[in-house]
């Protein structure tokens, strides 16, 4: 099968524009960052599945191939030289297998240390984005009735509102071919039908809102929160992650409290998130990035197609210290919902528009808001997948990213560059949001200048411990006198 290259030199209507596509807003910039840095496993993700039951092997690669085959976004491929713009093209097949490894004789500690040496190989290896299927399935046999898979895959063809649907629909045809029974599912919708959509839209109306928003705006938002973030930087491309699952009793107090107050839970989060900026950078107007879903505001069926719809733009926030939580928080869910019209904007043209000066890059900071947890979702629908366990692995290309999952309770992940930032930071951060967001519920009509942050064993440090400064000095001596007696000595 021929497909394009990167050194391809054939004209738009050599290449068939019939099957070849303008690319979406997030797919460009994903596109960049696949040839700017290559190797450092940016933008690649990896969805690491176990399955506590006897797995027929080939039953299970017939479903993926079976799912490839329905869905273009699985067979999608770009090409870039030697054309006006970028695009991606469908290719009518694909071939594809499952690689498979056998560590049933292996100690189960040494299978942990070999799947992370494998995890970390096979995420630098990425993908040349020319050559289909931008994703491989990797099996690793290790126990009786146990099964575990890698699914890497390259972001710039999926977003996270696409996984559930692949991975049900894979299920669903490898179970029916089990009992060896027929498997029907919905005709699937096409990822085409979208990018047409864009294509139809003018990008440049939403200029004048940009402009309006970032008006003034110039200079992005940094932390220095720890020795490290004065350093030079070295080793780029090292991250780690944290977690925090707040209380479910905290969760549930966000649930209603929003529900009552008309705003979402997602609101909030933004909002502990701009005042923790706020807090640590000492500024009172931040600005951070925001992935949007871009399903609702696009064509037809868009929850059902794979595909990636989602776009991050630049979420700009004011925080005046008088004004009462709750009125601040209105106008963040009003920012929110305005943004809908402008939310499929290119990033690079916001940066074009801003008034931010040099190469700098609008933000640093990236914010995720996810309505559940994969695996939670998955398990939720019961009999046998109840025996399934999911969990993604992503490398955002930004210094520090936070990613909320809505379940039973709430969910916070940083993701950071570990030469920018130390864990001990980071997860003084993620405590900080804990109680950001509690202080919102339980202060709503407090002033934003009032919300306190500091846990109780910092608030000891700075009321109590940093001012026991007592000393011991001569008391037969009046003050000037011993002031001059110091001036003396140093």
């Amino acid at each position: 099968m021929d497909y394009c290259s990167g050194t391809d030199r054939r004209s738009d209507a050599e290449l068939g524009m019939e099957n070849g596509y303008a690319l979406a807003p997030l797919q460009q910039g994903m596109l960049y960052n696949s040839l700017k840095q290559a190797g450092t496993g940016v933008d690649i993700e990896q969805l690491v599945f176990t399955l506590h039951e006897a797995v027929d092997t080939a039953c299970f690669e017939s479903a993926w191939k079976q799912v490839i085959d329905r869905h273009q976004a699985l067979r999608a491929y770009f090409c870039w030289e030697g054309i006006d713009k970028p695009v991606q093209i469908f290719a009518p097949r694909v071939e594809f297998s499952v690689q498979e490894h056998d560590w049933r004789d292996i100690p189960k500690c040494e299978q942990a240390d070999l799947l992370a040496t494998y995890l970390q190989s096979d995420r630098i290896l990425g993908f040349d984005l020319a050559k289909p299927p931008l994703m491989r399935l990797a099996c690793f046999l290790i126990g009786a009735n146990e099964t575990q898979y890698v699914w890497t895959f390259h972001h710039i063809a999926l977003d996270g509102r696409s996984f559930p649907l692949i991975l049900k629909e894979v299920f669903a045809l490898y179970e029916a071919s089990l009992r060896d029974e027929p498997c029907l599912l919905d005709p699937p919708r096409r990822y085409s039908d979208f990018l047409q959509w864009l294509e139809q839209q003018d990008p440049m109306s939403a200029e004048a809102y940009w402009r309006t928003a970032l008006e003034g705006f110039v200079t992005p938002t940094r932390l220095s929160l720890s020795p490290l973030a004065s350093d030079p930087v070295v080793d780029e491309g090292l991250y780690a992650e944290q977690e925090l699952k707040l209380p479910a009793e905290l969760t549930t107090k966000l649930r209603s409290f929003a529900h009552e107050n008309e705003i979402t839970v997602n609101n909030m989060v933004q909002g502990a998130l701009a005042l923790l900026l706020s807090r640590y950078s000492g500024e009172d107007d931040v600005l951070f990035g925001s992935t949007r879903a871009c399903r609702h505001s696009t064509v037809d069926g868009a929850d059902q197609t794979v595909g990636l719809f989602i776009n991050t733009v630049p979420l700009r926030v004011r925080l005046p210290g008088e004004l009462s939580v709750m009125d601040w928080l209105h106008g963040l869910r009003a920012q929110h919902i305005a943004l809908r019209d402008v939310e499929q904007t290119p990033l690079v043209r916001i940066r074009e528009w801003s008034e931010i000066s040099g190469n700098a890059s609008l933000f640093e900071t990236l914010f995720v808001f996810e309505n559940y947890d994969l695996e939670t979702s998955l398990r939720a629908q019961g009999e046998s997948w109840v025996n399934r366990e999911f969990r993604l692995l992503e490398q955002p290309g930004f210094p520090l990213t936070l990613t909320a999952y809505l379940g039973s309770r709430l969910v916070l992940r940083l993701h950071y560059e570990t030469p920018r930032f130390d864990a001990a930071t980071m997860g003084r951060m993620l405590d900080h949001l804990q109680i950001l967001l509690h202080s919102m519920v339980e202060g709503s009509f407090q002033r934003l200048a009032d919300i306190p942050m500091l846990t109780e064993s910092e608030r000891e440090q700075i009321l109590v411990e940093w001012n026991d400064n007592a000393a011991e000095y001569p008391t037969d001596a009046c003050i000037h006198t011993l002031f001059e007696a110091q001036v003396e000595r140093t």
